[in-house]
């Protein structure tokens, strides 16, 4: 979000988009770009954490391919949404996106569990029950449903993001 609302500022979107490319394709290269950014966080972290720290993932190959899919996918939807914030706020997105970050994770028990809000299913929540059943029990349900969220707000702010990006006067 910092960074697309930092090249509005500056000028450098401005004159992305001023090439001969379509908008859509600058925005959807943006997203790719996240993407791969999010394939390389979770690289990352799964590789050396098996080999150095000895951490277990899912019993099966086919589960931790499921989860290091679900961390990736995980990774571009929250791109792809903030890509979007970055695009449209007129002020810096740092701060109220790491307020409604450090909310969504304090409450979502993340950094303790006694913090949960039971009544409501937070996002980091949800993910965590995914990737424990998946990786504890074996059970895919919840990493599929989870996935399936994550996609369909990756359709919807990547739809959003395009058509923010070309209605919006940059030239």
């Amino acid at each position: 979000a910092v960074s697309i609302w930092s090249a509005r500022r500056d000028g450098t979107l401005r004159r992305i988009v001023a090439s001969p490319l379509p908008r859509t394709r600058i925005y959807f290269g943006l997203l790719i770009g996240a993407a791969l950014q999010s394939v390389m966080q979770a690289l990352m972290v799964m590789i050396p954490s098996k080999l150095f720290f000895g951490a277990h993932y899912a019993s099966v190959w086919y589960d931790n391919l499921i989860l290091f899919a679900l961390l990736v996918l995980l990774g571009t939807t929250v791109s792809a949404v903030c890509s979007l914030i970055g695009l449209v706020m007129k002020i810096s997105p740092y701060v109220p996106i790491m307020a409604v970050t450090w909310f969504l994770c304090f409450f979502s028990g993340t950094f303790s569990a006694q913090m949960k809000l039971e009544k409501i299913a937070l996002p980091p929540a949800l993910a965590q029950e995914a990737a424990f059943d998946l990786t504890l029990f074996g059970q895919h349900e919840k990493a599929f449903v989870f996935m399936v969220f994550c996609a369909l707000i990756l359709v919807c702010s990547t739809f959003l993001g395009t058509q923010a990006l070309r209605r919006k006067r940059l030239v």
